[in-house]
């Protein structure tokens, strides 16, 4: 944990490992150097926390920018960027979490505390925030942050959304909880609102309320009968198939259907791979214009309905939040 007071060196460090899971060695170690290269130090801070996010970010701009000079697509960088961040601070925040116990048993009120305790050491002015009363959440507003503006000054608005947005999920994924959220300042909304529910106890594809998204690009199924289970079906994953999307593994299924499956929907014992969870492989071919519910997000994809019953996933990349009446 105390590696992570050195942005640097724990960046390059994870990002070396899962650049190397996903693109081989051999490509890996050049992509660290350049990112190396094309590191720019941020203005100084405010605080010794917020500095300490900034370089973050600055380092996930530099990978980003090495990424694409590689030849990775804006999607396939913005997702190793989130990759990269998530495994670097959702342990570490859960860590956090689990030390809240000593001060509380409830979960909503320990997600309260690990929050305002992230927002006094790290998140902290410029960062302006507002709590917002919502019974059985935990709910805030923030107004004012500087990671977005850290990356619209540095040319790369976008990349906010992989950076430092998708990090609030994996946070909330590690503490239990669910993360809702219409929109965010990156996004182009008035402020990035958060609202921790406790994650139901049934499977999380059909949440109480979904977010409305809006297709900005074509997209194309590239499967028409992908793998498709149950949870406990026995799957066979093929090491050797890597996928643009980190998080996602080639699993073949029992009936011989096979397609890209979540690594985190997958659980080994004794050699044998299996579903966690009930899973369907299958893509939406959408337009632009096309409006969709989302009903969970994983690695990069949503998990969207259109109209009143067909599901599949899209990239997060074809889409963009849609506002409450918007």
């Amino acid at each position: 944990m105390l590696t992570l007071l050195f942005p640097r060196f724990a960046h390059a460090r994870t990002a070396r490992r899962l650049l190397g899971e996903a693109l081989g060695r051999e490509a890996a170690e050049p992509l660290i150097r350049r990112a190396r290269v094309l590191y720019q130090p941020p203005a100084p801070a405010a605080s010794a926390g917020l500095g300490l996010m900034l370089r973050y970010m600055a380092c996930s701009a530099a990978l980003y920018r090495a990424l694409l000079e590689h030849g990775q697509s804006a999607a396939q960088a913005g997702a190793m960027v989130e990759a990269v961040n998530a495994a670097l601070f959702t342990p570490a925040s859960g860590w956090g979490y689990a030390a809240t116990r000593l001060r509380h048993r409830e979960p909503l009120r320990r997600v309260g505390l690990i929050n305002d305790l992230l927002f006094r050491w790290l998140f902290t002015a410029p960062f302006q925030r507002r709590p917002v009363a919502l019974p059985g959440a935990v709910a805030y507003e923030v107004t004012v942050c500087p990671l977005a503006a850290y990356f619209r000054e540095a040319g790369l608005p976008a990349l906010t959304h992989h950076a430092a947005c998708q990090l609030d999920h994996h946070l909330a994924r590690r503490w239990g909880m669910r993360l809702e959220r219409s929109g965010t300042l990156a996004q182009g909304a008035a402020h990035c609102d958060f609202r921790f529910v406790p994650a139901p106890a049934v499977a999380p594809d059909a949440p109480p309320r979904a977010a409305g998204v809006e297709v900005t690009r074509a997209y194309q199924r590239p499967y028409e009968q992908p793998i498709a289970g149950r949870a406990g079906d026995a799957v066979q994953p093929d090491a050797h198939r890597r996928s643009e999307f980190p998080g996602w593994v080639w699993c073949t299924a029992a009936d011989g259907r096979a397609g890209w499956t979540p690594r985190a929907w997958l659980r080994e014992a004794r050699g044998e791979w299996r579903l966690q969870r009930d899973f369907d492989a299958i893509e939406l071919s959408v337009v632009p214009g096309e409006r969709l519910e989302v009903l969970l997000e994983e690695s990069g994809f949503y998990w969207v309905r259109r109209g009143d019953a067909e599901r599949g996933w899209v990239p997060c990349s074809h889409v963009r939040a849609v506002m409450a009446g918007g």
